[in-house]
């Protein structure tokens, strides 16, 4: 810069020149920027984070066989050669066919084969000219191509062999265009590639398991497998063999009527048996994916002893990109042994527990789970049979449903019902629960006798197979018999009721406190109920009493109340009945001593009778020492105490009920 004229500056704000001076005090003078160097251009050539690396088609066409940046620094650089090779597992692969450079997605240069590392002419050199020249800042991405295919041999190359792609270091064949002189490149390689043909990987559906069959069987499944394709290209299925084997012959009368399901198609019917079959079929399959392949067979009434095993499912085909013939292991199928059919009956966890019903109801008695084996069965006919003529005159009838479906209705002839004429299915190897209900009628004079113990068992039943072979109960089978179940003309259940406090005090409290409800069948009566008392030493209860909960000032009528000399039993008794229709709440009262001590506690609750003891008179019932709670259904016309219609809390509901505790 010679003089302030040479340099012209405008104030931002004012918008006028402003003249160009050394400092504050020293005008402008002549200055010298000093010496600018231009420097030299560099390349740098890197492997692309997607280069393709792992399986190639095997004879592949045109395919990306690895990717490059080149990025120029310094100035323009313009490259007008370069050199590439490839390092293959296997020498004699000594060059890949058609191999050609892009840049950005468009051909430079000329094709030509890319010679293997090892041969004389370690490289192919692809002379560019003046068509890849790279700017700073402008990196371009540079492909090598070719085609998987061995030039020198003229054939595909053997599965699992490698190549790498290598961009070979350069002869000064990089021109710096601003600069003027020459650089070369250094050497880069690609990732490892294998070459991959199509694949096909069979084997046996492990779901579907070694079958025990009856003959003859029309359209059988007697194998099932799964065949994947691989990863590096689809597959044209061609053929299917099959060889079966085992302890009896595939002759033209044991297997007929063959035929593979492969997917959603369905091959050809061999009508004619034979040890081996073969099917011709187009099917192409995509890399990567499974599909399902069954056989089926009619197998002949006449086999009755022995095995088949379809011991050589093959598949051959033809890969779609290679070219190259695939087929896959001979694979053993599921092995089918024919043998009997055979059904079972067990009585079923779903059958009710022992219990008490009522008259005029239809409860489930018992429930009975019925088990086809090797094959599928039809139940024809079932024979329920019960103990006793009481419980035969409470029952209407007998009804058998499947779930929800009623599938049977009988009358009882005697002491059984026979149910014909059904069609009841059991899958093979596979079960069936079928539940019988008692169509109870009315209990009591001039109808059925009270607390009839109305269990069912399963006497026997028929069934048909699946080629309408009907067979009956097996021999030496057992009859199956429900739990007890007793029917009364109604009946009590016993809930505890909440008690007003749980603090044990000194003086008169309540210690129990329960609700006594009877069936809508009818009344109930009782006359005696037995407590049993758990307390801590030192706490002294007395002057018990049971109270009705509509009156708690006057104990009961007709009522009264002995405690033992031990204090763990109190016996409440009844000079009359004391009726229940509906529901009737309870409390036990006692005096409780003093003084008491914290964490003294008293409980009380009714005992279970665990032994039931047939109606009687009142008297006797009461005798009996496990009866805690005796009671009537009036099931008997001029009801009284010395009608037998008298009778324990066995199976009462809700006793023993939970004990109620007082606590100090």
């Amino acid at each position: 810069m010679r003089q302030a004229s040479d340099f012209e500056a405008i104030d931002s704000q004012f918008n006028v020149p402003v003249l160009a001076r050394v400092n504050s005090t020293t005008a402008f003078s002549t200055m010298d920027a000093g010496i600018q160097t231009v420097l030299s251009g560099t390349i740098t050539i890197t492997k692309t984070t997607d280069s393709p690396s792992g399986n190639i088609v095997n004879a592949g066409s045109g395919l990306t066989l690895a990717k490059f940046t080149v990025k120029a620094q310094g100035e323009k650089l313009k490259i007008e050669h370069l050199r590439v090779s490839h390092t293959a597992s296997d020498d004699t692969w000594t060059k890949i066919r058609n191999g050609a450079l892009f840049v950005n997605g468009v051909q430079v240069g000329s094709t030509a084969d890319i010679n293997e590392d090892t041969q004389s002419t370690a490289y192919t050199q692809y002379n560019l000219g003046s068509s890849l020249i790279v700017e700073p800042g402008h990196d371009v991405t540079l492909e090598v191509r070719g085609d998987v295919f061995n030039v020198n041999t003229a054939s595909a190359l053997s599965a699992g062999t490698t190549t790498v792609i290598n961009i070979a270091a350069g002869g000064t064949n990089i021109q710096r265009m601003v600069s003027g002189n020459y650089i070369s490149n250094t050497a880069i390689s690609g990732n490892t590639l294998t070459v991959a043909a199509g694949t096909l990987s069979l084997a046996k559906y492990s779901a579907y398991a070694n079958q025990t069959i009856t003959v003859p069987q029309t359209a059988y499944k007697i194998g099932e497998y799964r065949l994947t394709t691989g990863s590096t290209e689809p597959v044209n299925l061609n053929t299917f063999t099959l060889t079966l084997a085992g302890d009896l012959a595939a002759t033209s009368t044991d297997a007929t009527e063959l035929y593979v399901v492969y997917g959603t198609k369905t091959s050809q019917v061999k009508a004619a048996g034979a040890a081996s079959q073969s099917w011709s079929i187009n099917e192409s399959v995509a890399a990567n994916t499974t599909i399902n392949i069954a056989v089926y067979s009619t197998l002949s009434s006449a086999i009755t002893s022995g095995k088949f095993t379809a011991t050589g499912l093959t598949v051959a085909g033809t890969s779609q990109n290679s070219g190259s013939a695939v087929t896959s292991s001979a694979v053993t199928g599921q092995t089918i042994t024919v043998g009997a059919g055979t059904v079972t009956a067990v009585k079923d966890a779903s059958s009710p527990v022992s219990s008490l019903v009522v008259a005029n109801s239809m409860p489930k008695v018992a429930s009975f789970k019925f088990t086809g084996t090797n094959d599928a069965f039809t139940i024809t006919q079932l024979f329920a049979k019960v103990a006793s003529t009481d419980a035969a005159a409470a029952i209407a009838e007998l009804v058998w449903k499947d779930g929800a479906t009623e599938v049977a209705r009988q009358p009882m002839n005697g002491y059984g019902a026979t149910s014909s004429g059904l069609s009841i299915a059991i899958p093979a190897n596979g079960s069936k629960v079928l539940d019988v209900y008692a169509n109870l009628g009315s209990i009591g004079t001039n109808a059925a006798t009270t607390s009839a113990n109305i269990g069912v068992s399963l006497q026997g039943f028929e069934t048909r197979n699946s080629n309408g072979v009907a067979s009956t109960t097996q021999a030496g089978w057992t009859a199956l018999a429900g739990n007890s179940i007793y029917a009364f003309k109604t009946k009590p259940t016993i809930t505890n009721v909440a008690l007003p406090t749980t603090v044990l005090t000194s003086g008169l409290m309540t210690v129990g406190k329960f609700t006594i409800t009877a069936d809508a069948g009818g009344t109930i009566a009782w006359r005696k109920l037995i407590l049993g008392v758990a307390s801590s030493t030192g706490v002294t209860a007395t002057g018990w009493g049971i109270y009705d909960a509509a009156d708690e000032s006057t104990v009961l009528t007709g009522s009264s109340a002995h405690q033992n000399v031990s204090s763990t039993t109190v016996t409440i008794l009844s000079t009359g009945d004391q009726e229940i229709s509906g529901s009737k709440t309870y409390i036990v009262k006692a005096t409780i001593g003093s003084p008491l001590t914290t964490g003294w506690s008293l409980s009380v609750n009714i005992p279970n009778s665990a032994i039931f003891a047939a109606p009687d008179t009142y008297a006797a019932a009461a005798a009996v020492t496990t009866n805690n709670f005796v009671w009537s259904d009036e099931s008997v016309i001029g009801h009284s105490a010395t009608t037998a219609d008298w009778m324990g809390n066995y199976l009462v509901k809700n006793t023993p009920t939970d004990s109620q505790t007082l606590t100090k």
